[in-house]
């Protein structure tokens, strides 16, 4: 971060997510651990690619519903960081 100006502002948005997307800069990711914060960037970088496949391929597509994208995170987030690196 620049600053800690920049750093709380950024904060905001970010809550209790571990990644917040920004304009200019890209992405920015965190983790409760450095390990968690690596898997996490290296995950949102292969979701990125994928849509980026699936917008050029020109097929119809439409965001989840909410209560979709709240479930995976859920069935994710219980696996932890710990058990993808084994």
């Amino acid at each position: 971060m620049q600053s800690p100006e920049v750093g709380a502002a950024l904060a905001k948005p970010l809550g209790d997510a571990n990644f917040v997307f920004m304009r200019n800069p890209g992405v920015a990711y965190c983790g409760r651990d450095i390990e968690q914060m690596v898997f996490n960037g290296i995950q949102i970088e292969a979701t990125a690619k994928q849509m980026l496949a699936a917008a050029t391929a020109g097929l119809p597509w439409e965001a989840p519903k909410p209560e979709e994208t709240d479930q995976r995170y859920r069935q994710r987030s219980s696996y932890g960081s710990d058990s993808m690196w084994g």
